[in-house]
């Protein structure tokens, strides 16, 4: 019996004294910055959705020279040849502007390669 009581004393003192602490993951004030995106589409049309002042917005916060990269991939598992790519383009934070450019570029090179 005595052992049955020491049990539930130690669940109730475990459960009351752990209930206590508090965790706190995130700092109301820290800064998050974004370092990748990826987008993933399975048809050479979806790439013509992508709001490109919104990928911008999303490294707005970031410091000018962090590094971040864009990664493109498109599947196409219905094709004939069962088309699939990737691509990624990197730099830094303040480079935003030629990043985009680039992946413009690239969506554009695989869109025609995809429709053949």
């Amino acid at each position: 019996m005595k052992p049955f009581f020491s049990t539930i004393f130690l669940l109730f003192f475990f459960s009351a004294f752990s209930q206590n602490s508090k965790l706190d993951v995130i700092d109301a004030n820290a800064n998050v910055a974004v370092h990748a995106m990826k987008f993933s589409v399975n048809s050479s049309e979806a790439f013509k959705t992508i709001n490109w002042k919104e990928i911008k917005d999303s490294f707005k916060e970031n410091n000018p020279e962090e590094l971040i990269e864009l990664t493109f991939e498109i599947d196409l598992p219905d094709s004939e040849n069962k088309f699939k790519s990737t691509f990624t383009v990197a730099g830094k934070s303040k480079d935003i502007d030629s990043l985009i450019k680039k992946v413009k570029k690239g969506i554009l090179t695989m869109s025609k390669i995809a429709s053949n």
